[in-house]
């Protein structure tokens, strides 16, 4: 085995490693988990803030770290934690890049922790809105928030949430999030919701 295959193999382990173990979202991992049907629910990392010129960015509802540390176990114990604006949990919107529906490091952390609240409290259930922005015939958009709900659906029963407490509903471009005709309004359109169910 060549050096550089080697160094490959060394720097997939260590990104793997760091993912098993909850690693920021901002180390070095990238790991495309494809399902039979060859679509990714993972994807590259995203860029740091909104950038237009390549569609990446993060949402004013997205921090920069997802990641909790003493209040966790307290907000993940309380069934009634997702209603709090405080909590992890009001972080609830997936951002995807342009006709895409592959999920990024950030959309992934903020699904992890939704997981994680889902495995603990199975009588909760979500409905996961698929959203798009103007682009596109209405037809393909509603196909394509479909994609993107279906997306974070796989990625949550991943983590065990159960497949009874997820519902989909894809919009398309109807319900846009910032009204707008330019990469900015697009960019926050194209998301998916976790909506938690009354």
């Amino acid at each position: 085995m060549n050096n550089k295959k080697l160094w490959v193999l060394l720097l997939m382990s260590i990104g793997f490693l760091s993912a098993c173990h909850g690693g920021k979202h901002g180390d070095l991992i990238v790991i495309d988990h494809a399902d039979p049907s060859g679509s990714s629910v993972a994807g590259d990392i995203a860029g740091q803030g909104y950038d237009g010129a390549n569609g990446q960015g993060r949402g004013a509802d997205q921090g920069d770290d997802v990641h909790v540390s003493g209040a966790k176990q307290d907000y993940m114990m309380s069934s009634d934690a997702w209603r709090d604006p405080d909590s992890p949990l009001a972080k609830r919107k997936v951002y995807f890049a342009y006709d895409s529906s592959e999920i990024n490091a950030d959309g992934q952390a903020v699904i992890a922790l939704h997981a994680e609240y889902l495995v603990r409290h199975r009588a909760m259930k979500v409905n996961l809105e698929g959203h798009t922005d103007e682009r596109g015939s209405r037809e393909y958009n509603v196909s394509l928030g479909e994609r993107r709900a279906q997306a974070v659906r796989r990625l949550l029963e991943l983590h065990g949430v159960n497949a009874d407490q997820l519902t989909l509903t894809s919009y398309g471009e109807e319900k846009p999030d910032l009204d707008g005709h330019d990469d900015e309004a697009w960019y926050f359109n194209r998301r998916v919701e976790i909506s938690y169910q009354e």
